[in-house]
Parts: structure tokens; sequence; C-alpha cells
């Protein structure tokens, strides 16, 4: 009786081992699972990041870009054209007196590409 006892609780207590191993390795598998869900939403967001940056590149790339960027920032022409660099102190004074006058012909201009 006594080791029909002890068989019994020595089976009790492996099943009890055995149901907890298999619930904790459930939950690492439910873990294991979100974090790939995690990686999966960051994947798709760099690769539409990825798709964004490769249309910038492209435009940047570009002789359009190229072009405006060597107008605008290195104050370059194309051959044939001059280049008009109006100091600031001008454009100030312009402004400020702009109710007094009609426009000038290069303040539209400027108005123009501003």
């Amino acid at each position: 009786m006594k080791n029909h006892r002890l068989i019994t609780l020595a089976i009790l207590i492996i099943g009890i081992y055995i149901v907890i191993s298999l619930l904790r390795s459930n939950i690492q598998l439910w873990q294991q699972g979100k974090t790939i869900e995690q990686a999966k939403q960051r994947n798709e967001k760099l690769k539409k990041e990825n798709e964004s940056l490769k249309q910038v590149l492209s435009w940047v790339e570009s002789e359009e870009f190229i072009e405006k960027e060597a107008r605008n920032k290195l104050n370059m022409g194309k051959p044939g054209e001059v280049v008009v660099i109006i100091p600031d102190s001008l454009v100030t004074t312009s402004s400020a007196s702009q109710s007094n006058h009609p426009l000038y012909n290069w303040e539209k201009w400027k108005r123009l590409f501003e």
C-alpha cells in the first residue's frame, strides 16, 4: 500500500513537472511569435522607407535637379545666360517701399521665382 502511494505521488510529481514544462514552452513560443510579427512589421516599414529613398535618389540624380541646384545654390547659369545677383540690402528696401511705387520688372521676376 505504501509503495502504491509512493508510485502515485512520483507519477503525480512527474506529471506536474511535464505540464509546467509544456506551459513554459508554450509561453516562449507565443513570445517568439510576437517577436516575429514585430520583425515583419518593421521589415514592411523599412521596405516602404527604402522605396521612398530610391525615389528621392532618382530625383536627386536627375539632370533637372542638378540644374536647379546649380542655379539656386551655386548661382550658375546655362552657357549664354547672365546671372544677376541682387544684394540683400536692395531686396529689403524694395519690399519696405513697395507700396510707394509700382514694382520694377526685376522685382516681378524675383517674385515669380521665389
